[in-house]
C-alpha cells in the first residue's frame, strides 16, 4: 500500500512535468500551440487519470531529511525567485501587456472613485484587434469593455500598484503558497514541488504577462491548508477562491473532498458560507452597476473569439478541417471528469486539488481559448496534490522538527 501511495505522488509530479514541456514547447507570444505540446498535455491526462485512481494507504512516509535542511533549502528558492521574478518584470514593459493594461486602469478608476466596470480601455492592437477580442468589443478605437474580471483580484492588486507594479502582488501570492505548503507538510516532495512552482521559466513568463492565476492559486492553496487544519477559516478561503476567478464554478462540485466525514448537510452548509463569502466580496461591484458589471464579468467571456493559436483540441479539429469542438461538449466532458472523481469521495485536500486539476485540464485543453496562464494553474494544482496526498484532514504528522 505503500508503494501505491508513493505512486500517485509520483505520477503528479510527472503530470505538472508534462505540462510544463507543454507550455515550454508552445511559442509564448501570440499563443502555444504545438502538435507535440498538444501530444505532453494528453499524457499529462493520464498521469492525473493513474494518480487519482490509485488506492489510498491512509499512511504517512517517512521523513527522510531533517527540518532544518529542508528550511534552508525554502529560503535559497524563495530569495531566488524574488530575484529572478522581480527581473522579469524589469524586462517586460507592462505597457504592451493587455491584461496589465486591463488591470492597471481598473485600479487607477477604483482610487478615484470611478466604477472599474464602466471604463474603456487603449487598445494595444490596432488592426489585428479582431483577432483578441470578441465582435463589438473595440469602438471608435478603444476597447469598449470594462474590467473583465471579478473584483477580488482588481482589490488584490491595490497595494502593489501603489507600489509601482501591480505584478508585485502576484509573486507575493506564489511566495505566500510556498509558505502554506511548507506548514502543510515539510517533507522533500514539497521541496521538489516549490522548485518547480518558483523556478520554473514558465512561472516568469506568467508573472512578466501579469495574468491572475498566481492569486487563485494562493487562494488554492489557502483552501486546502484550512481543509487540512480543519480551520475555521475553510468558507472563507473557499469562498475568496471562487470569487477570484469565472473558471472556479468547476470546483462547486469538488468541494465535497473537504468534508471529513461526508454528510450532504455539510456540504451544502460549506458551500452556503463560502457563498456568503464570495458574495460579500463581489455583490458590491455588481450592485454598483449591474449592466456593465455583467458585460465585464460573463458576456466579455462569452464572446471571446476561437483562437487557432490556443493549445487545445479543438485547435487540432479545426486545422484538420475537422468542426470545432462544441462548447457543449467541452461542458459534458468538465461534468463526466467531475462525476468519475466524485465515484468515491474519499474526503482529502489532496483530492481536490487533484480532481479539480484534472477536471480544469479537461475543460481547457477542449475549449477555444487555451493559453499558458491556465494550464500554469492546473500544474500548481498538480503540485499541490503531489504535496497534499493522502495528508489527512487534521495536518501532517511529523512534517518538520
Amino acid at each position: 500500500m505503500q508503494s501505491a501511495k508513493l505512486g500517485a505522488q509520483f505520477w503528479w509530479l510527472v503530470a505538472a512535468v508534462l505540462l510544463t514541456a507543454a507550455m515550454l514547447l508552445g511559442r509564448f507570444g501570440m499563443g502555444t500551440y504545438s502538435l507535440a505540446a498538444l501530444a505532453l498535455v494528453a499524457l499529462a491526462l493520464v498521469a492525473c487519470a493513474l494518480a487519482l485512481n490509485l488506492p489510498d494507504s491512509g499512511l504517512m512516509a517517512p521523513s527522510v531529511a531533517r527540518g532544518r535542511g529542508l528550511r534552508v533549502g525554502l529560503g535559497l528558492i524563495f530569495l531566488l525567485h524574488i530575484g529572478l521574478g522581480v527581473a522579469s518584470l524589469r524586462w517586460t514593459p507592462p505597457q504592451r501587456v493587455d491584461v496589465y493594461l486591463f488591470q492597471q486602469d481598473a485600479a487607477a478608476a477604483l482610487l478615484h472613485g470611478t466604477n472599474p466596470y464602466s471604463i474603456t480601455h487603449q487598445n494595444l492592437y490596432g488592426r489585428e484587434s479582431s483577432f483578441f477580442y470578441g465582435p463589438g468589443v473595440v469602438k471608435g478605437g478603444r476597447v469598449d469593455f470594462g474590467f473583465q474580471y471579478p473584483p477580488l483580484s482588481l482589490l488584490a492588486v491595490l497595494p502593489a500598484y501603489l507600489l509601482g507594479d501591480l505584478r508585485y502582488t502576484y509573486i507575493a501570492a506564489l511566495l505566500s503558497m510556498a509558505a502554506l505548503l511548507a506548514r502543510i507538510c515539510l517533507r522533500p516532495i514539497t521541496l521538489l514541488a516549490v522548485i518547480l512552482l518558483l523556478l520554473s521559466p514558465v512561472t516568469f513568463y506568467v508573472l512578466s504577462r501579469g495574468w491572475t492565476e498566481p492569486l487563485v492559486l494562493f487562494l488554492l492553496c489557502w483552501t486546502c491548508f484550512a481543509a487540512a487544519r480543519r480551520s475555521r477559516w475553510l468558507p472563507v478561503a473557499l469562498g475568496l477562491f471562487f470569487a477570484s476567478k469565472q473558471y472556479t464554478v468547476l470546483a462547486v462540485p469538488l468541494a465535497a473532498f473537504l468534508v471529513a466525514p461526508f454528510s450532504w448537510r455539510a456540504y451544502l452548509r460549506l458551500l452556503a458560507a463560502a457563498g456568503i463569502v464570495a458574495a460579500a466580496v463581489t455583490a458590491p461591484f455588481a450592485v454598483w452597476n449591474f449592466h456593465d458589471f455583467w458585460l465585464g464579468v460573463v458576456t466579455w467571456q462569452l464572446i471571446q473569439p476561437f483562437r487557432p493559436d490556443a493549445l487545445s483540441f479543438s485547435v487540432l479539429a479545426a486545422r484538420m478541417g475537422l468542426p470545432r469542438i462544441s462548447p457543449i461538449l467541452v461542458i459534458v466532458a468538465a461534468e463526466a471528469a467531475t462525476a468519475w472523481t466524485l465515484l468515491r469521495i474519499r474526503p482529502r485536500a489532496g483530492r481536490f486539488a487533484g480532481s479539480l486539476a484534472l477536471v480544469m485540464l479537461v475543460f481547457f485543453c477542449l475549449n477555444k481559448q487555451a493559453f499558458v496562464n491556465y494550464y500554469f494553474l492546473v500544474i500548481g494544482a498538480m503540485l499541490l496534490a503531489a504535496v497534499l496526498h493522502e495528508v489527512p484532514l487534521a495536518g501532517c504528522a511529523g512534517s518538520s522538527s
